[in-house]
């Protein structure tokens, strides 16, 4: 169970969502590029668009993770800091590169 009077799990939690809805969103862009692939252009706009969503609840609680971390305050980057950024960036990148790619499949 969730202490929220503890800081330090607070913050965890908050990295684990980061990480969380940054897999879930990449999973969804992912998908979209299957379907691309195979031609079926209707469903890549859904899974689209429910790679935003989970990117927004990404970028929402990477925000509360920095503010969280900033309250804690801590002694250089931990692990859990660099996995969730890590993830929240590349998938950042990864929706920019699909685009492209499902762009290219479209025409």
């Amino acid at each position: 169970m969730t202490n929220i009077n503890n800081p330090k799990e607070e913050l965890t939690n908050a990295g684990l969502r980061v990480v969380a809805f940054s897999g879930n969103a990449r999973s969804n862009f992912l998908e979209a590029l299957n379907l691309a692939k195979k031609g079926k252009l209707e469903e890549v706009d859904q899974y689209i668009g429910l790679g935003i969503e989970n990117l927004e609840m990404a970028g929402r609680a990477q925000q509360d993770f920095l503010e969280k971390e900033a309250e804690v305050g801590s002694e250089g980057l931990d692990f859990l800091t660099i996995h969730a950024q890590d993830h929240y960036m590349t998938t950042l990148l990864l929706r920019d590169l699909i685009d492209n790619l499902i762009d290219i499949y479209k025409k």
